[in-house]
Formats: C-alpha cells, structure tokens, sequence
C-alpha cells in the first residue's frame, strides 16, 4: 500500500489595529483549522506612576536599553492629579514587535503582578542618600470599547427630524426664466 501525502498550506496574516495586534495563522488538511492568538501579549506595558519630570524620550530610551534593540514604536503620556493635588504621569509604552528580552518581562509581570524598572539613581535630600528612582511596569490590557445606540436612522425617523429652516427657504427669489423659439 502506498502511503498517503498529505499536503499543508500555512498562510500568516498580520492585522494591526490600535487596541490589539493579531496573528490569523490558518492551517488547510482535510479539515479547516483556525488559530487566532496575540502576536504580543506585552505588544503595550503601563507604568501607573511616574514624577512629573519624566518625559516619554526617557521611558523609550530606558526601554530600547531595557531590550537591547530599539523596538519601541510610540510612549503614550497622561498628566494626573492624585488627592493632594500634586500632578504624576502615566505611560503607556507601544512597541513594534517581540524579541527575548520583553518575552522575559512578561513572564515576569504575569508570575509577579509587576516589574521594578530602575531609570535613575539620585541623591535625595530629605533621606540624605543616594536611591534609586524606579517604575512599576504593568501589563497594558485595553479596555473594550462598547458602541451602543449607534445606527443608521429609519427613513421614518430621518422624517420627523425638523429641516433647518435655511434649507426651506429659496436661494434665488423672483427669479423668472423664459425660452423663445425661433421655430
């Protein structure tokens, strides 16, 4: 008996979109399979708290040296208040794709809720010491965005919306046209 050939066609399909980026990986046999998985669960982290002296160029800088190659596409910044009334930054930092380094990171956030990234060591007065300045870094899971009531209106409905009152009114008045025939 001659054995059977079984032939595979893989086809990778990347779609970006604002909120997630997704690998489509299809698989043909004899039976249809489709793997839908994130290309990137850490393709966005968060720091929830920052000094209001921190700027996005040092969160990507900090971050392309965190993962040893510039793979940081866009940092995102939010000015707060907390309850004192004193101003913090949040971030939201974007990158372009995988690599090792961020693999680790997210492992890391996900067996220890968070990661401690040390940007700067300083001296602190109050303390009268050298410390070390670091951010939590968290995973950046976007809300889901609900569109409710959002549709095209009936012709019923469009009807019983009052016309602006310019449009009712002619645009050229007492304007009357007449054609001769030379016929």
């Amino acid at each position: 008996m001659r054995p059977i050939k079984r032939l595979f066609i893989n086809y990778k399909i990347k779609i970006e979109t604002k909120i997630k980026v997704y690998n489509i990986i299809t698989r043909t046999n004899q039976h249809y399979y489709l793997y839908h998985q994130m290309a990137s669960i850490a393709s966005s982290l968060f720091i929830g708290y920052a000094r209001s002296t921190c700027t996005t160029e040092q969160v990507k800088e900090v971050f392309n040296n965190i993962m040893e190659e510039d793979i940081v596409t866009s940092v995102d910044e939010c000015v707060k208040k907390d309850p004192k009334g004193y101003e913090f930054k949040i971030f939201f930092v974007h990158f372009a794709r995988n690599n090792h380094r961020l693999e680790q990171m997210v492992a890391r956030i996900s067996k220890e809720g968070f990661v401690p990234i040390v940007y700067n060591t300083e001296f602190d007065k109050k303390l009268g010491q050298r410390v070390e300045r670091y951010w939590k870094v968290l995973p950046f899971t976007p809300k889901p965005i609900k569109i409710t009531g959002v549709r095209i209106m009936t012709e019923e409905e469009a009807a019983e919306i009052s016309r602006p009152k310019h449009l009712d009114a002619p645009i050229v008045e007492d304007v009357v046209i007449e054609f001769e025939s030379n016929v």
